[in-house]
C-alpha cells in the first residue's frame, strides 16, 4: 500500500516551496462536502450496566475523563452516563492509502485534485516537518510557553458511529486520546451520499503538549511549513 497525497499541480511537492498542513477545525469548515466533517475529533463516551451499580472514585474521575471531572460518581442500575469529548484543534496532513494512485480516485475526493506523489518514509516526512514545526507553532493562547510537540500517523479508522460504550468504568483509558483523531464516520455525517470510507484516508498528525501534559490548541488556518522533503517522497 502507498500512502498518496492528491492535490492540485500548483500545490504540487515539485512545483511550491511549502506545504500545508491543516488543522481539525480548518478541515470542519471545507466546503468540499467530501472532506469536511463538523465532527471531527468529536466521541461519544456511554458508562452504563443495567444490572449492577457503577461506581467511580474521584481519582478515577479525573483519569477517566482526562483532567475535566474530579468527583465521585455513582450511576443505579439502568442509568446511563453520556460524556461528550472533543479534541482539541490540532495540524493535520491527509493523504490516501492505496495500492495504486489514479487519477480517477484523486478526482473522486475533489475535482481540482490532477496531481500526485507518494511519502515513501513517513517517519522521516514526519519528523522533518516536526523541525519546522517548532518555530511555527501557533497556538491560540498567545502567552509564552513551553511547548513539547508529540506526533502520530496511521490509516484512519471508519465506524458506523464515534461512541464508545463502557460495562464498567476504566480509569487506565483517557478519554481524550489520539484515536479521536484517526477515526471518522463511514459516511458524511452532513452528506449521506458522500462515502467518507472511499476516501482511504491516511494522517499524520502534530499534537502540543503544556508543561502539565494537556493538549494545546492551535489556531484554525492552515500553517506552510518550508522544507526540501525530496528524500522522503517520490514525486510523479
Amino acid at each position: 500500500m502507498l500512502i498518496v497525497k492528491y492535490c492540485p499541480k500548483k500545490y504540487h511537492i515539485s512545483t511550491t516551496e511549502t506545504i500545508q498542513i491543516g488543522t481539525l477545525n480548518y478541515y470542519k469548515k471545507s466546503d468540499n462536502l467530501f472532506i469536511a466533517d463538523p465532527f471531527e475529533g468529536h466521541h461519544d463516551h456511554i458508562v452504563e450496566d443495567s444490572h449492577k451499580t457503577i461506581k467511580i472514585q474521584r481519582d478515577e474521575t479525573v483519569e477517566l475523563f482526562d483532567g475535566k471531572l474530579s468527583a465521585p460518581l455513582t450511576i443505579n442500575p439502568g442509568g446511563k452516563l453520556v460524556l461528550e469529548t472533543q479534541f482539541p484543534n490540532v495540524y493535520i496532513f491527509c493523504c490516501s492509502l492505496v495500492e495504486r494512485p489514479s487519477m480517477d480516485h484523486a478526482k473522486s475526493i475533489s475535482i481540482e485534485y490532477d496531481a500526485f506523489y507518494v511519502i515513501n518514509d513517513p517517519d522521516g516526512f514526519m519528523k522533518l516537518i516536526d523541525q519546522q514545526l517548532r518555530w511555527l507553532f501557533r497556538h491560540v493562547d498567545k502567552k509564552p510557553q513551553k511547548i513539547k510537540i508529540i506526533h502520530a500517523h496511521g490509516p484512519v479508522k471508519y465506524v458506523n458511529h464515534r461512541i464508545t460504550s463502557y460495562g464498567q468504568a476504566d480509569p487506565d483509558r483517557q478519554i481524550a486520546t489520539l484515536d479521536h483523531i484517526f477515526t471518522k464516520p463511514k459516511t458524511s455525517p452532513v452528506a449521506g451520499h458522500v462515502a467518507f470510507e472511499a476516501n482511504q484516508e491516511y494522517r499524520f498528525a502534530w499534537v502540543g503538549l503544556d508543561e502539565q501534559g494537556y493538549i494545546v490548541p492551535v489556531e484554525d488556518e492552515p500553517i506552510y511549513v518550508r522544507a526540501n522533503p525530496f528524500s522522503f517522497v517520490t514525486s510523479y
